[in-house]
């Protein structure tokens, strides 16, 4: 997750000493980490998703310029086909089915709000390790100084940026990940692995 841009050191941190309090090997158990990890995931999830769709609302006026034909009438009829499945289809698929079909509409607005309203111009001074640069810093010569990677900045690529004398830096907007953890957290302790619960009350 780290390696992959997913998480900052400090959720790694985090989850380190995570693993040191949820250690049942039994996923029924309040206090396992296999359940803790799922349900960080799905609550770590549906907070991204929903931070990242309330980021394209509050910047709506700069997002509508990019914002195609077709758009509208996928939001109308994504409704419909979600409300619908909920209302007609059996347990657990009206569960399901609605979530998968959000999913798929709710994947066109994040990678819309990923692409182009989740920047801001960040003066090199007030750069922090981790942060995450949208493109390649180049010098006054148009020498590459640093390349975006997943990891974000390190402390030597802030340096690098520094001493280029480089005023300001075009950086992804990341929602931070805790409250996710926080969630998840929370739902283990109280509902032990909901989802394992939901599957196994399927079953006939």
């Amino acid at each position: 997750m780290y390696m992959s841009g997913q998480w900052a050191g400090g959720d790694v941190q985090i989850m380190l000493g995570l693993s040191f309090l949820f250690t049942s090997a039994n996923i029924n158990s309040n206090m396992s980490f296999v359940s803790l990890f799922i349900n960080i995931m799905i609550a770590g999830g549906i907070y991204g998703l929903f931070g990242t769709l309330i980021m394209g609302v509050v910047k709506y006026k700069k997002l509508k310029k990019y914002l195609k034909f077709y758009d509208i009438p996928i939001v109308v009829f994504g409704a419909i086909a979600i409300i619908s499945s909920f209302l007609l289809l059996p347990f657990p698929l009206n569960l399901f089915i609605p979530a998968i079909l959000f999913l798929l509409i709710a994947m066109r607005y994040m990678y819309l709000i990923s692409t182009t309203v989740a920047f801001v111009k960040t003066p090199s001074s007030k750069l922090e390790e981790g942060d995450w640069i949208a493109e390649e810093i180049r010098d006054h010569e148009g020498r590459i100084v640093v390349k975006p990677k997943a990891t974000g900045l390190s402390k030597r690529d802030i340096e690098k940026i520094k001493s280029n004398s480089i005023g300001e830096v075009l950086v992804k907007i990341g929602l931070p990940f805790i409250p996710g953890i926080f969630l998840g957290v929370l739902i283990t302790i109280l509902l032990g692995n909901p989802l394992l619960s939901i599957f196994l009350s399927s079953l006939p």
